[in-house]
């Protein structure tokens, strides 16, 4: 028996093809001796704006234009709710990321001499119509720029090539995929097993070792083999200020019919927000450089971000909850500092089917951004003492869904309009956190 794990890596375009030098991707620039002092990203997925994050952060910052982020949609991670996207596009432009929506790199040339590579970045606009009864008329305009690397941060593939999986008798899809069976195993060879970008079906860590522990498992015993739960999977964009997701978000439990309950509450005004944002104990990163700077008698300008602005929001929580009797959780978005370590018990909850009543009777410690996510559910069972509507600035929200209706109840203060999912692809398995596949 053979396990197939071998991970994915970044498609080729063929109109501009990587020399690993000028024009690279993300395999190419963890090998660099040196971070770029600019650059030219394109692809707006987690690969894409992690990039970006940590070439503005650790790079050397030269402009106001030293890390452009291309994005062919109109915002990022559309099949996302709004609040997602506003979020990440928030922090990636706090550190100094400029980004270009509906825009598309149309040409670029390497110029030695220069040691640069030459960008043309297409940008479409929509314009309203001249008259009434007209239709939008669109726009585009193009920009250049000047950059030492062009870094290709577009959709991944199947690291399969040279494996001569077709000598084994292993049949794969267009992009390389093994094709395999519910037990993970080809359906062509099934001695041989396949998990993780291997397959092509998601790209997280935890989904290639879960699947490749059940891969392994069922060769030697189906019974104790243990199937992942793909409902409950979990995902984090790490940012500065980091955003984590489990389970379905708001648009996607609309987009299958299923009546649900959304909450959501920011962490401005939680216990824990209000001691971070107005407490002046330093974090241990503002600390370090405060120390560090202390010989100069000059305090550094790179502070703790979430102390930069007064009204630099700390992030949310934000739940999905079936509107049923079962009342079991579908999904969790939650930014900010710390928001990684919380979606943990969403996702037991989720794979439980659970009521979310359990997460409102735990005892959680204070303060802490748990407690965001307990006064979200009470949000939901009506139990919370937190009322909204009385904080005129607050960013939350409690509204009933139900897809069958035409009229959405709610009760908010501020939240995003909903947007449909135009660029759903029929006929893929849905995937409801991202990954970087896409």
């Amino acid at each position: 028996n053979d396990l197939i794990c071998t991970g994915s890596k970044t498609k080729p375009l063929a109109k501009f093809p990587a020399d690993g030098h000028y024009i690279i991707n993300p395999e190419h620039l963890v090998r660099q001796e040196e971070l770029p002092k600019n650059a030219l990203v394109v692809g707006p997925g987690i690969v894409g704006c992690e990039m970006a994050n940590i070439l503005r952060t650790l790079g050397e910052r030269n402009s106001d234009n030293d890390v452009v982020l291309v994005n062919d949609k109109g915002r990022l991670f559309a099949m996302e709710d709004e609040d997602f996207s506003d979020w990440v596009e928030y922090c990636l432009e706090y550190e100094g990321v400029t980004l270009y929506h509906n825009s598309r790199l149309e040409f670029a040339k390497i110029w030695e001499e220069k040691q640069q590579v030459e960008c043309r970045v297409v940008t479409q606009r929509m314009l309203p119509p001249q008259e009434p009864g007209m239709p939008p008329m669109r726009s585009q305009t193009s920009k250049t720029f000047w950059v030492d690397k062009l870094i290709l941060c577009n959709s991944r593939k199947p690291n399969t090539d040279g494996l001569s999986l077709e000598a084994a008798g292993v049949d794969v899809d267009a992009e390389g995929g093994v094709l395999v069976d519910s037990r993970n195993r080809s359906i062509s060879a099934p001695h041989i097993v396949a998990a993780g970008d291997a397959i092509g079906n998601c790209g997280l860590a935890t989904v290639a070792e879960d699947e490749a522990r059940f891969a392994v498992e069922s060769l030697y015993d189906e019974d104790f083999a243990t199937k992942p739960c793909y409902d409950s999977l979990s995902s984090v964009l790490h940012l500065k200020m980091p955003i984590s997701c489990v389970g379905m978000c708001e648009e996607e439990a609309t987009k299958r019919g299923i009546p649900h309950v959304v909450a959501k509450i920011s962490l401005d005004y939680m216990a824990y927000g209000l001691l971070r944002k107005h407490s002046m104990i330093p974090s241990e990163e503002q600390s370090q450089l405060e120390s560090e700077a202390e010989d100069e008698g000059v305090l550094p300008p790179e502070l703790d971000p979430y102390r930069k602005q007064d009204d630099a929001p700390l992030g949310f929580v934000k739940i999905v909850v079936q509107n049923d009797d079962s009342q079991r959780l579908l999904g969790m978005r939650a930014a900010g500092e710390g928001a990684v370590g919380i979606t943990q018990a969403a996702a037991v909850m989720i794979r439980m089917k659970a009521h979310v009543r359990e997460l409102a009777l735990a005892p959680l410690p204070h303060p802490s951004m748990a407690e965001a996510v307990q006064e979200c559910v009470r949000q939901v069972l009506g139990i919370s003492l937190y009322k909204l509507h009385a904080f005129s600035e607050a960013e939350g929200f409690v509204k009933n869904v139900n897809p069958d209706q035409e009229d959405t109840q709610a009760e908010s203060v501020a939240h995003a309009d909903d947007e449909s999912r135009a660029d759903f692809r029929a006929g893929r398995k849905v995937l409801l956190v991202p990954n970087y596949m896409d």
